[in-house]
């Protein structure tokens, strides 16, 4: 059986029978996002999950309901599970960890293609390991590559950029 590795390193580590979804359906997880996770976890748990210790001492996820979604499948599956990396956040009453949940559970910046194109490239991996492990909402994977990539390791050339006030090359 195999045993999920641990990669990093938090305030505590606690059981994911003993960590509780709080966020009710506000994300869903498809089967295309579901395989990208678990691939991600087959190869070691690199984020600590977030929880709020509620009053009654329940350990309420604010931030890894999906990673918890995978683990148990993964459990099912045959894993070995050990105690997962938490960090506990403080919030004095339901609504404000609920608040808190929303906070981790929004994206704020927002994927581009160049310096995603860039990124790859820096990262030396193929467009095509990235669209395996990865997922922008912003994103459609099939254009990105078709309008950035000649095959899945060799990126076209930029575009020169240009001054959107004089049309000069920068």
């Amino acid at each position: 059986m195999p045993t999920l590795k641990i990669a990093c390193k938090a305030a505590d580590v606690l059981s994911y029978k003993r960590m509780k979804p709080f966020q009710g359906g506000l994300k869903s997880l498809s089967t295309e996002n579901y395989h990208k996770l678990r691939a991600h976890l087959e190869v070691g748990y690199s984020f600590a999950t977030h929880i709020w210790v509620s009053p009654e001492g329940y350990n309420f996820i604010l931030d890894g309901h999906q990673r918890l979604r995978v683990i148990k499948r993964m459990a099912k599956d045959g894993w070995t599970i050990p105690p997962l990396p938490v960090v506990y956040v403080e919030a004095g009453s339901y609504g404000e960890a609920k608040t808190k949940l929303l906070g981790g559970a929004s994206s704020f910046g927002t994927v581009e293609d160049e310096p995603l194109n860039e990124f790859i490239v820096e990262a030396d991996i193929s467009v095509d390991d990235m669209i395996a492990i990865a997922h922008f909402h912003e994103i459609d994977f099939g254009r990105f590559k078709a309008s950035n990539y000649e095959d899945e390791k060799q990126p076209k050339e930029p575009k020169a950029k240009t001054c959107p006030h004089c049309g000069s090359e920068l």
